[in-house]
């Protein structure tokens, strides 16, 4: 409803942060995305560092295997790399350092509770809930799951929820503390289709 709905259409509102002659690093984005992306860094005659054309994952340390799961992985390769062209200075002890502190609220957040493990993530559609997923059959590949589901209104909670039945046996909907809040109850009915447990 904001940033468009065409992947071209978010990244050219994305792309407003480029600024001219300044360094720009993208990761690893669909070709549609990419194009806007490089058309606006040809514009403002700002220099473009690709994801798999001048840098990537496994190319130098220190390599971000703290992360959990590969998008963060890349996420934080990307971070590396942006942080050497703005502080050339800055030193591998330093980056190590930077990886081995970071903290990702809400991103395969993994807490332990009277015995459980609970792992918080704020995936809200099909791409996000697929990182998820991979992350969760990396790290707990043999895991019983329950998925506690909520989400907000305007997104369309099918395939999220159908690639959460991929390591999931149970799925509990609950409404969001906020007037954007996505009924539980249709949330359920969703969640009927792919799920043989659901409250």
């Amino acid at each position: 409803d904001i940033l468009g709905d065409t992947l071209a259409k978010i990244a050219a509102e994305k792309a407003g942060i480029i600024k001219p002659g300044r360094p720009c690093v993208m990761s690893d984005l669909p070709l549609e995305a990419r194009r806007v992306i490089r058309a606006r860094c040809h514009e403002m005659e700002a220099p473009l560092y690709e994801h798999g054309k001048h840098w990537d994952v496994e190319s130098s340390d220190p390599n971000p295997r703290e992360m959990p799961g590969a998008i963060q992985r890349l996420n934080a390769k990307a971070a590396i790399v942006a942080c050497r062209l703005v502080c050339p200075d800055l030193t591998e002890s330093q980056l190590k350092s930077g990886i081995e502190t970071a903290k990702l609220p809400g991103r395969f957040e993994v807490r332990e509770c009277q015995g459980k493990t609970w792992i918080f993530d704020g995936a809200h559609n099909e791409q996000a809930t697929e990182h998820l997923v991979a992350t969760m059959q990396e790290r707990f590949p043999n895991a019983r799951v329950s998925v506690l589901f909520g989400m907000l209104d305007g997104h369309d909670p099918e395939p999220v929820v159908r690639r959460l039945s991929a390591v999931a046996h149970e799925m509990v909907t609950v409404p969001i503390n906020w007037t954007r809040t996505c009924n539980p109850e249709h949330l359920a009915e969703v969640a009927a289709k792919y799920f043989s447990k659901v409250s």
